[in-house]
Formats: structure tokens, C-alpha cells, sequence
């Protein structure tokens, strides 16, 4: 629960990279990745919505309004979807990817 009601912000070390290919006269996404600007070099591959999604965790929102649109962009129902990314959650907590904001 504490988990799901915190205003949670990515770490301000926290950078996206895109590696794009010209493809058909435009560039398209090859992969996204986030890494650590500082400190050890961590990498972790993320979809580019995914990525969007998480710039969303930004020390103003709850978990339940990010899920909502978790659900949108999926076509799914929070309910169905909550279990899983408070799952989720936990992972980019113990990875430093996210953490909760200053007040």
C-alpha cells in the first residue's frame, strides 16, 4: 500500500538514450535504453512508451494516476494491471530508477 499511495520521481541522475536507424527516408526506433548519468553505469532496456510512461513519475502524481494511463495506452483496466506494475515498481525502486520525492 505505502508503495502505491507515494508521490515517486525518477532520479534526476537518470538519462533516456534512443538508438534510431534510417529506415524508408525517416529514422526509426531501434532501442531505447535508461542509464545512470553518474556513478556506475547501469543500463536498462525499456520500450519507448515505457520510457514515457515512466517520465510521468515525476513527484507530483500517485502510482494510481500513472496506472490509468498504463491501462489507456494498453487497452486495458487498472485492475487488471495493478498487481503487475506494483511488481514493477519494486524492481525500479531496488534499481534506483525511481524514488520518492522530496516534499
Amino acid at each position: 500500500r505505502e508503495i502505491w499511495e507515494a508521490r515517486l520521481r525518477l532520479a534526476p541522475e537518470m538519462r533516456l538514450q534512443h538508438t534510431v536507424r534510417p529506415e524508408g527516408g525517416t529514422w526509426k526506433a531501434e532501442r531505447s535504453r535508461i542509464t545512470f548519468a553518474e556513478g556506475l553505469i547501469s543500463e536498462f532496456e525499456v520500450e519507448p512508451r515505457t520510457a514515457g510512461l515512466l517520465a510521468m513519475y515525476d513527484g507530483k502524481r500517485k502510482s494510481e494516476e500513472v496506472l490509468a494511463r498504463v491501462a489507456q495506452e494498453m487497452g486495458g483496466k487498472p485492475s487488471e494491471l495493478r498487481d503487475g506494475w506494483v511488481g514493477y515498481l519494486r524492481h525500479l525502486i531496488e534499481n534506483r530508477i525511481l524514488e520518492q520525492a522530496v516534499r
